[in-house]
C-alpha cells in the first residue's frame, strides 16, 4: 500500500513537471525571439545577449565602462 501511493505521488509530480515544461516550450516561436532579437538590435544602447543560466535571451542595455 504504501508504494503504490508513492508511485502513484511520482506519476503525478512527473505529468505535472512534464506538462509545464511543454507550456513553457510553446510560448514563444523562432519568429517571436527573432522579433525581439531585431528590436533590441536595432537600438544601439542595448545588447542580444544568451544567459546560459537560466536558457533565455535578453537584452540590457550595454554597459560602457
Amino acid at each position: 500500500m504504501k508504494y503504490s501511493f508513492l508511485l502513484a505521488l511520482i506519476a503525478v509530480a512527473t505529468t505535472e513537471a512534464a506538462t509545464i515544461e511543454q507550456q513553457s516550450a510553446q510560448r514563444y516561436t523562432y519568429e517571436d525571439i527573432r522579433e525581439q532579437e531585431l528590436k533590441c538590435k536595432a537600438d544601439r544602447n542595448r545588447e542580444w545577449k544568451y544567459d546560459a543560466a537560466t536558457n533565455t535571451w535578453a537584452c540590457p542595455l550595454q554597459r560602457y565602462d
